[in-house]
């Protein structure tokens, strides 16, 4: 049973240690918050061991407490964490501490620790009464120890590695092992791939027997024997590598009975400190994703084209993960086809990579690859059997390939692929956490086309919104006018028949009374025109809502075009005369009868004719003619003087749209001239068009013939 402090600032982490170690059979003499209340605890209680959370609060954090604590009272040290950046590793890593517990940690690897730490610290002990030559526990170790990061960074090296290789600790770490340590062929004098890496490479212990050439950092070559195997975390994953090995020139350590435990003391560090370190680069990683997202966000915020955003999303995403070479696939509906649809190729590589925008891939020829990503998981360099030939053609057999699902909701749309080559390979961790990424930007996708369909609805409801105030304005406009006319002539009439009653001198006279009649009869016409105009609005009014419903009770009839359209013009012909207008009629002498209903029809015409005259300027023409085209008539009204905008002619026959005109007043109008004609068009099952060019505009209606 030892006697353990425990230093931790977060209260149920504190708790939970102190409950395991409780359980374990150790007493917890004290608990602190603090470095300097550590301190304090440390001098009152002499613990065997301390347990010291790197990051604390206030003023002396962590390392330098334990600083204080080890080297005043000579009481071992075991640290806590859970991330700490690169600075505060190196500065961990330098105070020798006796081990590390990554949080969140369990019992098991609580009480291992503990042990190990207790362990090494009774070794360094009993080091003090051995002879001279193996004063310090580190230094009686004959073996050299070097660790690495999966990246190959180096994370750890002991005091007889640094006599050998030549390096300091300090300036070591955070190098690559490739500049670090350098071996070569005693017989070959070519280099010897770096074993760290090779380890990591080849997933396995290696060793050198015989024929290998240490490269110090002064150019000295030293022979050794060195071993490499890789280190893993709690799920076997690899994490990094470590190196032992020896000058075989030099004789054996006399205290060889310390050499094996302090050995595997060294090996636990090194494997603690490749944990600690794959944790905090798990986490830095996971806050680079989140920053990756934010500015694929920032740049897609305002885009609903899919295209552009997945070309966003896969150039940010391969930036990000240095990847030599990606693409976006995207299914048909039926998930029976893919096409590669976007691609990022890095720059300044030494492989060229073919484009392979376009390529189609039968999907159902691949079930093996294809089922699993339709399930929403991801692959981690699946097997090359089972990669799709085109892809096949696209990489070697030597890349890394992660392809993540594109999902929109629980749908996949697609997929994700990224190419990597010559880098350290991906975890599982490192995978999931990719995936994710893709997930949330196909999220990300889903939202923008939200965005922009939100961003269209309310554009739409905006246009609306506009166009009833228009025709609100319109209305009130045309209903008013009629109104106020009528009133002023009611007033006059009243006027005229109040002189009348009274018996007025001035115009007892028969050559008063006729300028009298005069006025009672242009009063009396006033009225009725008038009354016409609001009579035809609320007719127009009626006639498009019900339009729909007047279909059934429609009665078609032949109407001979060659008499009917020569009589419907010369009830139009004073319009234009008044306007100084040229009106004239052209029918073809193949035209003849039309099987049609008439009241509609006319009404069509009428309404045509009225905007051509209303749109063309004095001296213009007027031209309505009649041709066939096969079995079908074709009816057109062609005005000069006047052209409608291009943008404008897709949206003429909207209803109470009317073309932009500085004074909205110039003409009368409720805007549902033209969106009636297309109405009563299609129930005289026809069509019309139109088209506007050089200052000349044609209306053409369309009376579909059935044949006989």
């Amino acid at each position: 049973m030892a006697k353990i402090l425990v230093v931790e600032d977060e209260s149920i982490v504190a708790w939970y240690l102190q409950e395991a170690l409780k359980h374990l059979g150790h007493q917890v003499v004290g608990s602190a918050i603090s470095g300097e209340e550590a301190l304090e605890c440390a001098a009152e209680t002499q613990p065997n061991l301390v347990l010291m959370d790197i990051r604390l609060k206030g003023k002396m954090d962590g390392i330098a407490a334990a600083e204080q604590i080890y080297s005043r009272f000579d009481i071992p040290i075991v640290y806590l964490t859970a991330h700490a950046d690169e600075c505060t590793l190196k500065r961990a890593i330098a105070t020798k501490p006796f081990g590390y517990l990554v949080k969140p940690f369990q019992e098991r690897e609580v009480h291992t620790t503990i042990e190990i730490a207790l362990s090494r610290h009774q070794l360094e002990k009993r080091c003090e009464t051995t002879p001279e030559e193996v004063v310090d526990g580190r230094d009686t170790i004959a073996e050299a120890t070097i660790a690495a990061d999966r990246s190959g960074k180096i994370i750890f090296m002991n005091s007889v590695a640094e006599t050998l290789i030549g390096w300091l600790e300090q300036e070591a770490l955070g190098k690559f092992a490739t500049k670090v340590l350098r071996l070569i062929d005693s017989q070959t004098r070519e280099p010897i791939e770096n074993p760290l890496l090779k380890a990591m490479g080849e997933n396995g212990t290696l060793r050198w027997s015989k024929g290998c050439l240490l490269l110090r950092k002064d150019g000295t070559e030293i022979p050794i024997h060195p071993t490499a195997t890789p280190l893993r975390n709690s799920n076997g994953e690899i994490i990094g590598s470590v190196l032992v090995f020896h000058d075989i020139r030099s004789p054996q350590q006399k205290v060889t009975t310390l050499q094996q435990p302090n050995l595997t003391l060294e090996l636990t560090q090194a494997s603690l400190i490749a944990r600690l370190l794959e944790r905090t680069t798990n986490l830095q990683e996971a806050i680079a994703c989140i920053d990756l997202l934010r500015r694929v966000v920032n740049q897609v915020r305002k885009n609903s084209n899919q295209i552009e955003i997945l070309q966003i999303t896969i150039s940010e995403l391969g930036r990000f993960l240095e990847a030599d070479y990606c693409w976006v696939t995207l299914y048909n509906l039926n998930h029976t086809f893919a096409t590669i649809s976007c691609e990022y190729i890095a720059v300044n590589q030494p492989r060229s990579y073919p484009s392979a925008l376009g390529i189609q891939i039968d999907m159902q020829s691949f079930p093996d690859f294809y089922e699993p990503l339709l399930q929403r998981n991801y692959w981690l360099s699946p097997p090359w059997q089972f990669l799709p030939t085109p892809y096949q053609s696209l990489i070697t057999t030597d890349m890394q390939m992660l392809i993540c699902p594109l999902m929109d909701r629980d749908v996949a749309i697609g997929e994700i692929t990224i190419v990597r080559n010559g880098k350290p390979p991906w975890s599982q961790i490192q995978a999931e956490l990719i995936s994710q990424v893709v997930s949330q930007c196909a999220t990300i996708l889903r939202q923008a086309h939200a965005y922009q369909a939100t961003q269209d609805y309310v554009g739409n409801m905006e246009l609306l919104n506009q166009i009833k105030d228009n025709f609100i304005s319109s209305i009130a406009h045309e209903l008013c006018t009629p109104l106020a006319n009528m009133r002023m002539a009611v007033e006059m009439l009243s006027s005229l028949t109040h002189s009348l009653q009274n018996g007025d001198e001035e115009i007892e006279t028969p050559q008063n009374q006729q300028p009298l009649w005069q006025k009672l009869e242009h009063y009396l016409q006033i009225l009725r025109e008038e009354w016409q105009r609001e009579f035809n609005l609320v007719i127009d009014l009626l006639n498009f809502q019900n339009v729909e419903t007047l279909s059934a009770s429609l009665s078609f009839n032949p109407i001979d075009l060659q008499q009917w359209l020569p009589q419907v013009i010369n009830r139009f012909s004073e319009e234009p005369i008044r306007q100084r207008q040229v009106l004239s009629c052209e029918i073809s002498p193949q035209v003849s009868t039309v099987i049609s209903h008439e009241p509609s029809l006319e009404r069509i015409i009428s309404e045509l004719l009225t905007n051509a005259c209303k749109y063309s300027p004095p001296d213009s023409w007027i031209t309505l003619t009649a041709d066939n085209q096969g079995e079908n008539v074709l009816i057109k009204v062609t005005n000069s003087g006047s052209t409608i905008a291009p943008e404008e002619l897709n949206r003429i026959f909207e209803p109470f749209y009317r073309i932009p005109c500085p004074n909205l007043w110039n003409y009368s109008g409720t805007g549902l001239g033209l969106a009636l004609v297309k109405r009563l068009a299609k129930l005289l099952r026809g069509d019309i068009q139109v088209e506007s060019h050089a200052g000349e505009t044609t209306f053409t209606i369309v009376l579909f013939q059935e044949k006989c």
